[in-house]
């Protein structure tokens, strides 16, 4: 036995197509409609008890095989046990079930049945769709070993053996189409990435510094680009036959954070900045042809220099200023002009007498403001 789901947004159209063929036959439901514009209208009510859900009508399709045939009755059993087993009904709780309708045609050699349901239940809820359709290659096997039907193969190894678990026994089936990756692993040249992932693992393995791991890239024809804030190392990008790739779109250990966590391989501005900056320059040319030869330089001495970065040096001289003594800083605070300090309106006899004398400005007479209604003196 085999299962089709559909999930659909509209009852009516499913319920026409169903009801419509000449020789269907209703073989279960709990519901009191028989055309479809009346389960329509029922099926409604169970769809305003929930809008969060966007496709609400559900269409599963049971298929026998040929030379399988059973009676209506023993089909209704197996609809009903299908529901169950994929949460749309639940014998023990009316309310945890939803409503349904079960549809038979005959109009292809083989048997099979057309359930209509609603994903909404009667309390509000919304059956679970996760896994669904892997899910239900067990649920009908299952089903079909207690009815006495043939075993149908599954998809994968994984769902054969979870049946054997159940004692039920079932066939892998060669007509499953390969997965991307499964096409990808079975080609016969490495893919680009493959071949830089293949080769940055060597390098790692076999470098003591980053000036040695570009180097030891570099002669497996892999360009390793190492991408400088003046003189601080952000990180590399990787070239092979003119096809660029970021290490972690390679893979995420080969991330310029993993490559220093896991590898140790630390960035030293005087040993490798000249040589990086140097393969680098290859790099920007590099269009896929043979790599030319390059005698990269090395500096033997390990001894580190400050980055000559001007943010840094700003907030050195910064924090240097604030640690010294208030009247040693070279920026000390420095007072507003006493003209600026005065609040008091001038008339302009007294700004008159200002110009003529300028020392004199604190021996000016102080402008007595008016009271208003809501000032009281203190």
């Amino acid at each position: 036995m085999l299962a089709v789901i559909y999930k659909k947004s509209s009852f009516l159209k499913t319920l026409k197509y169903v009801l419509g063929k000449q020789d269907a036959v209703i073989i279960g439901k709990n519901m009191t409609g028989e055309s479809a514009d009346v389960l329509n209208k029922e099926f409604l009510e169970s769809k305003n008890t929930n809008h969060r859900v966007k496709r609400h009508c559900a269409h599963l399709i049971l298929s026998l095989p040929k030379q399988e045939n059973i009676d209506d009755l023993t089909m209704s059993y197996i609809a009903g046990d299908f529901l169950e087993s994929m949460g749309y009904r639940n014998s023990n709780d009316i309310i945890q079930n939803v409503p349904f309708v079960a549809v038979r045609h005959h109009d292809k050699e083989h048997s099979h049945i057309h359930i209509v349901a609603s994903r909404v239940r009667f309390d509000g809820s919304c059956v679970s769709d996760s896994w669904d359709y892997l899910k239900v290659q067990n649920i009908t096997r299952t089903i079909a070993s207690l009815y006495d039907l043939s075993i149908a193969p599954v998809s994968s190894k994984a769902v054969a053996q979870s049946l054997s678990h159940k004692n039920i026994n079932a066939e892998v089936s060669p007509n499953r189409s390969p997965s991307i990756r499964q096409i990808n692993a079975n080609h016969q040249e490495p893919s680009f990435k493959e071949t830089i992932g293949e080769a940055i693992e060597n390098a790692l393995t076999n470098s003591k510094n980053l000036t040695e791991y570009a180097s030891n890239l570099y002669d497996s024809g892999v360009v390793a680009k190492a991408k400088f804030d003046d003189r601080e190392l952000l990180g590399f990008s990787y070239a092979y036959k003119g096809k660029y790739a970021a290490g972690n779109q390679i893979s995420r250990r080969y991330s310029w954070n993993n490559i220093q966590a896991q590898w140790g391989l630390v960035y030293n501005p005087t040993r490798d900045y000249e040589p990086l900056k140097q393969i680098a320059e290859v790099a920007i040319g590099y269009k896929g042809e043979g790599l030319p030869d390059l005698d990269i330089y090395q500096n033997s001495q390990d001894t580190e220099i400050p980055v000559t970065n001007p943010h840094a040096l700003l907030y050195g001289e910064m924090k240097a200023i604030l640690k010294k003594p208030k009247e040693q800083q070279a920026y000390p605070s420095i007072m507003p002009p006493l003209e600026d300090c005065k609040v008091e309106e001038l008339s302009c006899p007294e700004v008159e007498e200002l110009k003529r004398n300028p020392g004199k400005d604190n021996q000016l007479p102080r402008i007595k403001k008016k009271k208003t209604k809501n000032q009281i003196d203190l």
